[in-house]
């Protein structure tokens, strides 16, 4: 998919050059190795971002929760500060 978009936006760019045009377009920009920002988006990228967001957020809460329960344990005068801080 990325290399058809590369591949469409290469050849626009050589069909839109005249004469001395092309000194303004360095090779490097007609080979870019990221997605041009036209192509459509793909919805199974978008939804395996989206699972890794939350599964991070997710480890993030219970090593929050965690790290809670054991301070309670430990030091509750210390725990009382921290539990606006966590939503147990």
């Amino acid at each position: 998919m990325q290399e058809d978009c590369s591949a469409l936006i290469n050849q626009r760019i050589i069909n839109n050059r005249s004469g001395d045009d092309a000194v303004l377009y360095p090779p490097s920009l007609l080979t870019t190795s990221r997605a041009p920002v036209h192509c459509p988006p793909q919805p199974h990228r978008i939804l395996q971002a989206l699972r890794r967001y939350v599964r991070a957020e997710n480890k993030d809460r219970q090593h929050t929760i965690r790290h809670y329960q054991h301070v309670l344990a430990v030091d509750p005068e210390k725990a009382a500060q921290m539990k606006s801080q966590v939503s147990v």
